[in-house]
């Protein structure tokens, strides 16, 4: 007979509220039906344009039913190849682990932690990766961690475009990406964009 365990119970349920954070503050989330390290993708959008932009945050959740009195570290052990396609991967990838008796979360982001050279002995050993999430899990950390996403997207644009001297109608591919985050950080007019542009 097959059986449902609490194990899946519990996951599932973390799963559930961590999506619904993120949706909550109308970001889109998409559950990802084969697993392979990560639970569901978060799409962004530019708020005033609504035009759906160019990165992701895949999302590993965890749940957990530790009583309040026991002390807990926070700690998952991960697959040295999962935490491997974390940190060399395009998109940014944060793991977030609820504890569903007290509803506190925490969260981490791998590639902060770790560099791929950290982990080298771990993928040649077969050792699996403490993955400690340490940082609180609150109502504005979708937020943040979108901005992080957005962050981190335009600053691997500028190291792959940085020392290229192809140009767009005479302006440097690099501050063709600057451009755009600045506007999106609210840093830089419409009006303002053209001096920028033409100020080099």
């Amino acid at each position: 007979m097959a059986k449902r365990d609490d194990n899946h119970s519990t996951g599932d349920r973390a799963d559930l509220r961590t999506q619904a954070e993120f949706v909550e503050l109308g970001y889109a989330c998409n559950p990802i039906s084969k697993d392979y390290g990560e639970d569901f993708f978060v799409v962004m959008h530019d708020k005033v344009s609504k035009i759906i932009e160019p990165f992701r945050i895949f999302v590993q959740s965890k749940g957990t039913t530790i009583p309040e009195d026991v002390p807990s570290d926070w700690t998952e052990y991960i697959d040295p190849l999962t935490v491997r396609q974390w940190i060399l991967g395009s998109d940014l990838v944060v793991v977030v682990r609820r504890n569903i008796e007290t509803r506190e979360a925490r969260y981490t982001i791998p590639e902060i932690d770790y560099s791929y050279w950290d982990i080298y002995s771990h993928c040649t050993g077969g050792k699996d990766v403490p993955i400690r999430c340490r940082i609180p899990f609150e109502a504005s950390t979708p937020h943040e961690l979108v901005w992080h996403a957005r962050v981190r997207h335009y600053m691997r644009l500028f190291a792959l475009t940085l020392k290229d001297e192809s140009e767009w109608k005479d302006v440097p591919g690099y501050k063709l990406y600057l451009l755009e985050l600045f506007l999106r950080m609210g840093l830089l007019s419409e009006d303002e964009s053209y001096h920028f542009l033409k100020g080099r």
